[in-house]
């Protein structure tokens, strides 16, 4: 009896010491902390745009075809159809063929646009969009910069191959460049305030919004109008005006307009973005 009221005592007293070294997880005193991945906001935004675009084959197909014919046509021109360019040359002389080439891609660039769909294929979702603790100008900037990843590229990749077979020199791989850049920024503004003018949530498929949405109809018009009417704007110039001084001046106007139309997103864009 003696033995077991020292048992109790002794285990009473270490209890909560036994108890943690049995039960208790032991580390390694020389722990330390290692490196932590950071993301921005705005590389996020983007990485879901990304994802949401490249979840609907549809949204993509409709979206690419145009840069993709672009770059198939840049391709063709180099490598194969040399019949076509000798016709070319002997309706006019090669320097004026490589003075009109930054429309090409110009004209390529500003038909394909995502943001026109992009807010109203969000649909029922929209609302976890509008409660994260985001400005709405960066959510816009992440729809743009989809836009600019998805055209850019191929058409950047068309302009090098018809500049390797017209030898353009410095200057106008430079122009032919800023000209597809300025459209791109131009076309993917446009959609994105046509987006926010007229939404689409009541779409039963996908097709709905990317391919007969209002919003998607009003971008291209525009699209192809500014992009025809400053190609012949320029050909009817040209006995007054140098066509690289031509390009260089709508790609400053293109990129003025880009940028009241940001400032236009920024102020009464975020306001429409909350209404909707």
């Amino acid at each position: 009896m003696l033995f077991m009221l020292i048992f109790v005592v002794v285990l009473s007293w270490k209890y909560t010491k036994i108890n943690t070294s049995l039960s208790g997880v032991r580390t390694r005193s020389n722990y330390k902390i290692g490196s932590l991945q950071e993301a921005t906001v705005q590389k996020a935004i983007l990485k879901r745009e990304l994802k949401r675009y490249f979840a609907s084959p549809f949204y993509v197909f409709n979206t690419l075809a145009m840069p993709i014919m672009f770059l198939i046509f840049a391709i063709a021109v180099t490598f194969f159809n040399h019949q076509t360019i000798e016709v070319m040359q002997e309706i006019m002389p090669i320097d004026a063929i490589r003075s009109f080439i930054p429309f090409l891609g110009a004209i390529f660039a500003i038909t394909t646009c995502t943001t026109s769909s992009s807010i109203s294929l969000e649909g029922k979702k929209l609302w976890i969009s509008k409660v994260l603790p985001i400005e709405p100008k960066e959510i816009f900037k992440g729809k743009i910069g989809l836009n600019l990843i998805v055209v850019l590229p191929i058409t950047f990749l068309g302009n090098i191959f018809l500049a390797i077979r017209f030898e353009q020199n410095i200057y106008e791989i430079f122009l032919t460049m800023l000209m597809s850049l300025t459209y791109a920024l131009f076309i993917s503004h446009i959609g994105l305030i046509c987006n926010l003018k007229w939404p689409r949530f009541d779409w039963k498929t996908e097709t709905q919004v990317i391919k007969r949405g209002f919003a998607t109809t009003i971008s291209v018009f525009i699209g192809l109008i500014t992009g025809i009417g400053s190609l012949l704007g320029t050909i009817r110039l040209s006995d007054l005006i140098s066509t690289p001084i031509m390009v260089m001046c709508i790609s400053i106007i293109m990129l003025c307009l880009c940028f009241f139309m940001n400032r236009w997103l920024h102020r009464k864009g975020s306001k429409i973005w909350y209404t909707l």
